[in-house]
């Protein structure tokens, strides 16, 4: 593998040829993953080396390079801009999985259908979704019948677009003895005192079968005192083949980091219950009458039996209220960053159990940033809708044209609030954009603003800092009712002679890969290292990439 040298000035950023997002304001440099006990990390590795270097050539014949630079904020100065966070759009068939099996419970009123995890599944060319329902241990309203000894059962189904669910007849777990069900894992009755056990519907398809026809596919089994590694060879069919100590409570959220080949689990922490809470306190608190804010940590491990001391990456600060505790992660990969949804429950509001939700990214999964204005990633829905509560329980897929939002969400229809699961949809790289305004933003009112030299309203400008890559062409996605200009500059401020504004082929439209082009000229490979300058009117901006052709 070819590595190439950043010209040496740490004012240069090499953005290699991956998408730049605009998430943050500053570039944090990237870790070495270091995971103890390293001689055992072998069971579950998930790509052989060659495996590795398939992936770098496979992303590298679409013009991006993995194996060089990080994303990283890029701005140097804007103008008249401002960063925008877009919210999911809700689908028209909402919910997408309802209770309409005898098993989905607890009862005949009551509902909860919850934690989708969906696998778009390119190799069978199908989506594949896990979820949550609930029995009937701890509940008091009456109970359906099978359910009664009951706690959380894992079930399964299909799409062919990720939009309509199919609940598949396996007969791999049967109920009240018809195996006719969708039902991967249940388990009934305590295990070691107040304890049930259940399959953590956090799936990794694992492309390299450690342990040909066993070990395809992979999670966490809720075990205690110990947490336990499930393996399936098709996603439906689980056996246990080991455990560890558990580094936090039930809340779990694991994936598989391809390009550092590791496993990373970020988990709430082991909540100490005070004195005062109505179950009594927690036997691991030592001190009974203080309260422990849940938190999050994470840790890392080859194998997914052997982990490293976690960490902690996410807690409340000073900007949160008295009683905020971050209830669940729901983390994802998108373009080389850490992305998460975070669920922020405030115990005095109305719904003890129903959490807001934020976006939370990391350049290097140790240091996470919430979005500075801590707006919620998705809100409830309208009065008397299916979710009007709240949305929560997310998993976010990406698929080529772009980004489906899985959630569950509750309705205060019924006193104990019904949990239903539902998607919303996203563009690609919708999640923020940095936006310029109308041209007459105060026209109604006689304002049209001061007119440069060539009588219009001054257009919002964008400059980069000085960037470095391998890439040759400009790329965007963007969308622009009225229009965008990208002049390329040396990194001292001079235009590099044929691409200024004036030779740029002005943008219009909505493009998820639209390629820059000055005059038609579209290679700028040998302009490098180089400042972008954008000039925009009524656009928005969501990524742009050097990417190599």
């Amino acid at each position: 593998m070819e590595w190439t040298e950043v010209p040496g000035s740490e004012d240069i950023k090499d953005i290699g040829t991956r998408k730049q997002l605009f998430f943050d304001d500053e570039i944090i440099e990237t870790h070495r993953f270091v995971t103890p006990q390293a001689h055992k990390s072998a069971a579950l590795l998930v790509e052989t080396p060659a495996e590795i270097e398939g992936l770098y050539d496979a992303e590298a014949a679409r013009g991006t390079d993995v194996s060089q630079g990080i994303p990283g904020h890029v701005i140097a100065a804007t103008h008249n801009i401002r960063r925008t966070q877009h919210e999911p759009v809700r689908h028209p068939d909402n919910p997408i999985i309802r209770p309409d099996r005898p098993w989905e419970g607890p009862g005949e009123e009551y509902w909860r259908m919850s934690f989708p995890w969906v696998l778009h599944d390119r190799e069978e060319g199908i989506w594949k979704m896990w979820y949550e329902t609930e029995g009937g241990i701890g509940r008091t309203m009456p109970i359906k019948k099978g359910l009664e000894n009951v706690s959380i059962l894992t079930c399964y189904a299909t799409s062919e677009n990720g939009l309509h669910w199919h609940k598949p007849e396996l007969g791999v777990v049967p109920f009240l003895g018809d195996g006719r069900t969708n039902i991967v894992f249940m388990e009934g009755g305590y295990h070691a005192g107040f304890d049930v056990r259940f399959l953590v519907p956090n799936v990794i398809k694992d492309p390299h079968d450690a342990e040909p026809g066993r070990w395809r596919y992979k999670t966490l089994l809720k075990t205690k005192p110990d947490q336990s590694v499930a393996v399936s060879p098709d996603g439906l069919h689980w056996e246990v083949i080991g455990s560890f100590p558990r580094l936090g409570d039930e809340w779990v959220g694991v994936l598989y980091d391809r390009e550092n080949q590791v496993y990373v689990m970020f988990t709430r922490n082991l909540y100490r219950r005070p004195s005062y809470n109505v179950q009594g306190p927690s036997k691991r608190n030592v001190l009974p009458h203080v309260r422990t804010h849940r938190t999050y940590t994470m840790a890392l491990s080859k194998d997914m039996l052997h982990w490293s001391h976690p960490r902690l990456v996410l807690a409340p600060d000073r900007n949160d209220s008295l009683d905020a505790e971050f209830e669940y992660l729901s983390p994802f990969r998108y373009e080389g960053m850490y992305v998460a949804i975070l669920g922020v429950n405030r115990r005095t509001g109305p719904y003890v159990d129903a959490s807001d939700s934020e976006l939370v990214y990391s350049r290097d999964g140790l240091n996470w940033q919430r979005m500075s204005e801590r707006r919620s990633f998705m809100s409830p829905g309208p009065p008397g809708s299916w979710d009007d509560v709240n949305a929560q329980g997310f998993h976010v897929v990406t698929h080529d044209e772009g980004i489906h939002v899985y959630y569950s969400a509750y309705w205060s229809g019924h006193p104990q609030l019904c949990e239903t699961i539902g998607v919303a949809t996203l563009r690609l790289d919708g999640f923020v954009s940095l936006e310029a305004p109308k041209q007459r933003l105060n026209a109604a009112m006689g304002m049209t603003g001061r007119t440069d030299a060539f009588g219009s309203v001054p257009e919002a400008t964008l400059l980069t800092k000085p960037l470095w890559s391998k890439g040759n062409r400009l790329i965007v996605n963007a969308e622009a009712a009225g229009h965008i200009t990208a002049e390329l500059t040396e990194p001292d401020g001079r235009v590099i002679t044929g691409f200024g504004h004036r030779d740029c082929d002005t943008f219009t439209g909505d493009s998820l890969r639209h390629t820059f082009s000055w005059r038609g000229r579209t290679d700028i490979g040998s302009l490098f290292p180089l400042r972008v300058r954008f000039r925009m009117i009524d656009a928005r901006l969501y990524s742009l990439q050097a990417a190599k052709v």
